[in-house]
């Protein structure tokens, strides 16, 4: 009874983000509140193998408080930032928004796309350095699920060369900035696909993989969703999205979620003898059963120490105080013969480390933080000055898809990586503008300039090479 009325009360909380946000699927409350409301159904269709039928009442109150007060957070930040932009909403002129486009050489695709293989190269030589180390059988695959084993569980494991490691962040954050180049250039260039972007982004997608981790890979691919989101939603007079879109979209997200398990046989892994569906249920809905096992069973008192939810900044800290704390790995769950994982919720992090007002607080700051940093990114859209903040928010999106799953949020953002990466993209932008890189122009200006060059194309030509767009510019 409890998990079903969860389930009503995240789809009325998807339903009102949804209208309040102007119907834009890629504002923060529709995420967060679109994600439990997806797991909760997943967990509702196995709620008698798991028990859920006598779901705790603790575990409902963490829920239901967690999802009001991140609402809450959300909708009351937008409106502030509504009402300063009320004058501008109400005088409304599609000539004033201005698009930044990058005009990138084909031999600097090139040069990334050599980088990239290179990185791949190094990448998968240590490995299998470090699996011989270790005892694996001397195959790629068996290489990566052992570096895994040796990264999570064994605490003086030294990891890779610093060349490696600094070659792969540099891959990664270059990546962003052409998932930012292909999908400006394909909404607002006439369906026009930039083929060496692409292949740049298939291999920046793919080598987070060679380290035996899904993560990674799966925050560019949400990244770029939240970029086609922001980007269709700022420059149309937006009323909402065409079926075409929408198919796009759940084309994305089907490849994805197909991906996700196929990829285990290449890392050493292996989703056992699990059906698909049970398979990502144990990533979707099992993680409400075990944060009601956390609760009912396991929590005593908050621990204090931050461990799991500032895990990512946990060795700075400690060279700082000269502690040793360690994010311990979750423990896996199984209830009646039921494998269920080891995946909890963003609120098991805030309740282990703070107790019930930690959930309270890191969950409302959570939602503060993620609407200001889409406000902002919305805002400098418009200027032709957000491609920070529009990456920013797309890591923050992967986080907010993701906390029906674990803490993501203050463990992903809250990380020297994204120190690493806000430090290489100014880079790269700064000396982009130096070289001519990187144009503005208003959006009337570019669709007629569009115009021009389309009367020199034959009209059979011109169709016959276009493919499918996923908006009306």
């Amino acid at each position: 009874m409890l998990l079903t009325l969860i389930v009503a009360l995240c789809w009325c909380l998807l339903i009102l983000n949804y209208w309040l946000s102007g119907k834009r699927l890629s504002s923060p409350g529709v995420v967060f509140s679109g994600a439990f409301a997806i797991s909760t159904v997943n967990a509702l269709t196995n709620m008698k193998a798991w028990g859920l039928n006598q779901l705790s009442s603790q575990t409902a109150l963490v829920i239901v408080s967690g999802l009001l007060l991140f609402s809450v957070g959300t909708i009351s930040i937008h409106q502030v930032f509504e009402r300063k932009n009320v004058s501008a909403i109400q005088s409304f002129d599609s000539s004033s928004i201005k698009i930044l486009f990058f005009r990138i050489p084909k031999y600097v695709f090139v040069i990334c796309i050599i980088m990239q293989i290179m990185t791949a190269i190094l990448a998968m030589r240590a490995i299998q350095a470090v699996g011989t180390q270790y005892g694996s059988d001397g195959s790629l695959s068996d290489s990566i699920m052992v570096y895994r084993t040796a990264a999570l569980y064994l605490p003086d494991f030294e990891g890779l060369p610093w060349y490696v490691t600094a070659l792969t962040s540099i891959s990664t954050a270059v990546t962003y900035l052409f998932i930012y180049d292909l999908v400006s250039t394909y909404i607002n260039n006439h369906r026009e696909i930039k083929v060496l972007a692409l292949c740049n982004v298939v291999l920046g997608v793919a080598l987070p993989s060679l380290y035996g981790g899904r993560g990674p890979s799966l925050i560019l691919v949400c990244a770029m969703l939240a970029v086609v989101l922001m980007l269709y939603e700022q420059q149309h007079k937006f009323r909402g999205y065409n079926l075409r879109f929408i198919v796009w979209i759940g084309v994305i997200g089907l490849i994805t979620i197909v991906a996700f398990q196929s990829l285990l046989s290449f890392m050493g892994r292996s989703s056992g003898d699990f059906s698909p569906y049970y398979y990502l249920s144990i990533y979707l809905g099992a993680s409400v059963k075990n944060l009601d096992i956390f609760i009912s069973s396991v929590y005593k008192a908050p621990s204090f120490d931050g461990t799991e939810t500032f895990q990512a900044i946990l060795p700075l800290v400690n060279q700082l105080t000269s502690k040793s704390a360690q994010a311990e790995v979750l423990p896996f769950n199984m209830y009646n013969g039921y494998d269920l994982g080891n995946v909890y919720t963003t609120f098991r992090a805030f309740l282990h480390d703070f107790g019930y007002m930690g959930v309270f607080i890191l969950t409302i700051t959570m939602a503060i933080l993620s609407q200001v940093t889409y406000e902002v990114a919305r805002k400098r859209l418009k200027k032709a000055k957000g491609v920070i903040p529009l990456l920013l928010y797309g890591i923050t999106f992967y986080s907010l898809l993701t906390s029906f799953f674990s803490n993501q949020y203050y463990s992903t953002l809250f990380s020297s990586t994204i120190v690493q990466y806000i430090i290489i993209w100014q880079a790269i932008l700064v000396a982009m503008r130096i070289f001519g890189m990187v144009r503005i122009e208003s959006i009337t200006e570019y669709k007629a300039s569009w115009s021009q060059a389309e009367e020199t194309i034959p009209s059979g030509l011109l169709n016959h090479y276009r493919v499918p767009r996923f908006g009306n510019g």
